[in-house]
C-alpha cells in the first residue's frame, strides 16, 4: 500500500494509476486525512462464465425439516 499527499500526487499520478493497475493500493491524503483511495478496476464481467460451476439441489424448495409443524 503506498500513501501519498495529495500535494505531491498531482506531479506522480501516471505512476500511483500503474501502481494501483498493479494491485497496488495507493491512498491519496490531505494534512494527514484519507481523502481518496485508488485500487485497481475489476476485470469486465463475462455473462455466463460461470454456468455450469453452481447446481441446485431437488430439494430445493421442500419445506426446511424444523418447519414442516408449520406448513
Amino acid at each position: 500500500m503506498a500513501t501519498q499527499e495529495m500535494d505531491v500526487a498531482h506531479v506522480r499520478l501516471a505512476e500511483l494509476v500503474h501502481a494501483a493497475e498493479n494491485g497496488d493500493e495507493v491512498l491519496l491524503m490531505k494534512e494527514g486525512r484519507l481523502l481518496a483511495k485508488l485500487v485497481p478496476a475489476l476485470p469486465d464481467r463475462v455473462p455466463g462464465s460461470a454456468r455450469g460451476l453452481v447446481t441446485i439441489g431437488a430439494d430445493f424448495d421442500d419445506p426446511l425439516e424444523d418447519f414442516r409443524d408449520y406448513v
